[in-house]
């Protein structure tokens, strides 16, 4: 995300979420939410280009490999929950969970480690490497 000579850092979206609709009620709800991803995305490049993070990363080298994956994990969720709140301050809007929302987060969860950490080979000598990257990735799905 380089900005431009003036500063500024273009956020990208599908183009087919440009074209017209036949409903004015869901053209409005697109906009809303284009206007509420570009405010959430503003934050991520707001902290890329101060080179700020939630957890001082660049601070903890001291720490051992399994602790700065877990506060890098950390960091990213903060990061994320950040974005969607001031977006959702500068916007007003705000995106509900329901319970669905949250099941099937969680399924998709399990369905990443049910998949992908079998098919790590116990003796690869980076086993549990793979198999950490695999876990925090399907923790940041969730």
């Amino acid at each position: 995300m380089p900005p431009n000579a003036d500063g500024l850092v273009d956020i990208l979206i599908p183009v087919y979420w440009l074209l017209p609709l036949e409903d004015a009620d869901e053209t409005a709800e697109r906009s809303r939410t284009i206007q509420h991803i570009a405010a959430h995305e503003a934050v991520h490049a707001s902290i890329h280009h101060i080179g700020d993070e939630p957890f001082d990363l660049h601070h903890r080298e001291k720490f051992g490999h399994a602790s700065m994956n877990f506060i890098s994990m950390a960091s990213e969720q903060i990061e994320e929950h950040l974005a969607e709140y001031l977006g959702s301050k500068v916007t007003g809007r705000e995106v509900a969970q329901s319970a669905s929302n949250v099941e099937s987060s969680i399924e998709a969860w399990q369905e990443t480690l049910a998949t992908e950490l079998p098919v790590i080979p116990e003796d690869d000598p980076d086993y549990f490497q793979r198999g950490m990257l695999v876990t925090f990735n399907a923790l940041h799905i969730l």
